[in-house]
C-alpha cells in the first residue's frame, strides 16, 4: 500500500508522544505509561489528491484554490488556480512552475481553474500579463500564446 499523497491523523492521548520521548527529563514510569497508550491513526488523502483538475492546452494542469489546498501548500492568496503540473516548454517560456498560484490574468482576478482556462484559451495570439504567487510573493509575467 502506497502512502504517497496521504496524511496520518493521530487522535487520542498520543498527540504529545513524540514531544515526551524527546524530553530528557521524562521519568521512567511516564515513559512506560506513554508506551502503553493506544493510538488511533487514520490515513486520509491530502486535499489535492481528489481535487478536480483542469488541463490548459495540454501543457498546464490547474486546481482551483480551496481552503484545504491553501493550508496544504501554505498559500497566502485567498483565490486563484494552483499550477499542479506544467510542461518544460511552458515553464521555460512563461516562467511559471508547479506550486505557483495564478491570481490574475490581465485585469481579471482568477477565482477558479476553469476561469483561468477560459481566459488562456480565448485570447488566441494576443498578449497576456499573468500575476502569480510563489513563496508568498506576487510576480508577473508577460507572454503571447503560440
Amino acid at each position: 500500500m502506497s502512502l504517497q499523497g496521504k496524511v496520518a491523523v493521530v487522535t487520542g492521548a498520543a498527540r504529545g508522544l513524540g514531544r515526551a520521548y524527546g524530553d530528557a527529563d521524562l521519568a521512567p514510569s511516564a515513559a512506560a505509561d506513554l508506551m502503553a497508550t493506544t493510538l488511533t491513526v487514520a490515513v486520509v488523502d491530502l486535499p489535492d489528491v481528489n481535487a478536480p483538475r483542469v488541463t490548459v492546452m495540454r501543457e498546464i494542469e490547474l486546481i482551483t484554490l480551496t481552503g484545504p489546498i491553501r493550508a496544504q501548500y501554505q498559500i497566502q492568496s485567498r483565490q486563484g488556480a494552483l499550477v499542479n503540473r506544467v510542461s518544460d516548454r511552458v515553464q521555460q517560456q512563461i516562467g511559471i512552475q508547479a506550486g505557483d498560484v495564478i491570481v490574475q490574468i490581465n485585469r481579471v482576478p482568477i477565482t477558479s481553474a476553469e476561469l483561468a482556462n477560459r481566459i488562456l484559451t480565448s485570447y488566441g495570439q494576443g498578449g497576456l500579463r499573468m500575476y502569480f504567487e510563489r513563496g508568498g510573493q506576487i510576480y508577473a509575467t508577460e507572454f503571447s500564446l503560440q
